[in-house]
């Protein structure tokens, strides 16, 4: 968790220092706006899964966590809402919300699993902020692509596989459960590797 802590206020002092990437407007947006629900909703996650074991108050506000995900780039998409800050936002929301859940419930023999995932993640993060800073021009491209969009909804998957399992709704699976982490681990490699900005070559006269 030490690791994921150090990601978020990294990214965090490095927004304050570069305040002419985003503007006021930026955070007024309802796509930003839903980003930043579901980062303020974990706090009360984590509450209902750490201090009362409340799993079924804990699964409602995953699912609530979830859906702002859908909306935010649907409305996005299709209002013209689109901004940088969006795209560097949107996927940070995504793993904050889904690192810290998973941590939280996970099986202890799966831990190794989740390590290899945060690694992957924190990669992932370094270039999606690289590509924020460069507005997308340097090493990294700015914004989703579909390996992206898969990954996160394969964590969701494997999250709301771990709820049901706590639930008490489904058995214990762990040949299910390394499936969908190991997807993950796919997906984070080759969302990585969709980032890289492969230069144009020049059309010889």
């Amino acid at each position: 968790m030490k690791k994921l802590q150090t990601i978020i206020l990294t990214l965090w002092q490095d927004l304050k220092d570069s305040p002419s990437l985003i503007s006021r407007q930026d955070w007024k947006t309802w796509p930003n706006c839903l980003s930043l629900t579901r980062i303020s909703a974990l706090p009360l996650l984590y509450i209902f899964l750490t201090y009362n074991n409340h799993w079924w108050l804990a699964f409602i506000v995953f699912l609530g966590g979830a859906l702002t995900d859908v909306l935010d780039g649907f409305i996005a998409r299709n209002c013209n809402q689109t901004t940088n800050l969006g795209k560097a936002l949107d996927p940070l929301a995504d793993k904050i919300f889904f690192l810290t859940t998973s941590y939280i419930i996970i099986p202890a023999n799966f831990t190794w699993w989740w390590t290899i995932v945060l690694e992957l993640e924190s990669k992932l993060f370094t270039a999606g902020f690289i590509a924020f800073i460069q507005k997308g021009q340097g090493i990294f491209k700015l914004g989703a692509n579909i390996h992206g969009k898969n990954k996160m909804i394969t964590e969701m998957a494997l999250v709301g596989e771990l709820f049901l399992l706590k639930l008490g709704l489904i058995k214990y699976s762990p040949v299910v459960i390394s499936i969908l982490f190991a997807m993950v681990a796919i997906y984070a490699v080759l969302s990585i590797i969709g980032h890289i900005n492969i230069p144009k070559k020049m059309n010889k006269p």
